[in-house]
């Protein structure tokens, strides 16, 4: 079992300090202490079972989670700050797309986003873009309500999207997206680390992990198996092998 070291001193350079952070809810401990630093600029991917932590962590993250225990710092900085300049309107950008979500009834898909869009200053144009980019221009006036899962998750992304994020956290991205489109969220994906966002995925679609991560941070039960680059990790199998292997030994 491989952990991270706890850290020592907080840098600027990476985009998410976790300092001994710990969840339970009630009586369950559903994140044991976990501390990791995630320079800037990278892609990482949190793996493993249902009920393993991933989501709990990516919330805690995003700040719709408290710690039981521990510190987050985002971008060097204590976490309640950044994301309370984020509502502001100032500091590094951080955006969540969640994996689950209500739409309120009777408010379409381009309603949706201008709405977030007015709330961060942006103008129409984008809102306009990003729903052709991602497939939803003939959709845009349904009732989002009414939308599939795949349409779901497209949305969320173009919300996620409205700015260019400095640091984006994705749970169960590709759930409900066909091959089309679950290629092209790699595609996305890449092409935002080149622009140098840093990424934090939830996925248990193995293949778009190999494909698109640097890191990886594999959770079972609430601890940590593993936590470091992907490829260390694997050793020249695939990452189904790698992690069968593990999960095996346990």
């Amino acid at each position: 079992m491989v952990q991270a070291p706890a850290i020592q001193e907080v840098s600027a350079t990476h985009a998410v300090s976790l300092v001994q952070i710990s969840k339970r809810f009630g009586k369950k401990t559903v994140l044991h202490p976990l501390s990791w630093e995630i320079p800037q600029g990278k892609c990482v991917a949190f793996c493993g079972g249902n009920g393993a932590g991933k989501s709990t962590l990516l919330h805690m993250i995003a700040g719709l989670v408290r710690p039981s225990h521990g510190n987050i710092l985002l971008f060097g900085q204590p976490q309640e700050t950044v994301l309370k300049n984020n509502r502001r309107g100032g500091g590094p950008i951080v955006r969540l797309m969640p994996d689950h979500v209500r739409f309120p009834r009777r408010v379409t898909a381009e309603q949706f986003l201008r709405f977030h869009a007015r709330l961060q200053g942006i103008g129409p144009r984008r809102v306009d873009e990003l729903l052709v980019e991602l497939g939803l221009d003939g959709a845009r006036r349904r009732d989002a309500a009414t939308f599939s899962k795949g349409m779901t998750q497209r949305l969320l992304l173009a919300q996620a999207l409205l700015q260019p994020p400095d640091l984006l956290l994705m749970d169960e991205p590709a759930n409900g997206l066909d091959p089309y489109w679950s290629d092209m969220l790699v595609t996305w994906m890449k092409r935002l680390q080149r622009q140098g966002t840093t990424i934090l995925f939830s996925s248990h679609l193995l293949d778009d992990v190999q494909a698109v991560a640097e890191d990886l941070l594999l959770l079972h039960e609430g601890r940590v198996l593993y936590s470091g680059p992907l490829s260390a990790f694997c050793r020249g199998r695939s990452l189904l092998e790698a992690y069968r292997e593990m999960i095996k030994n346990l």
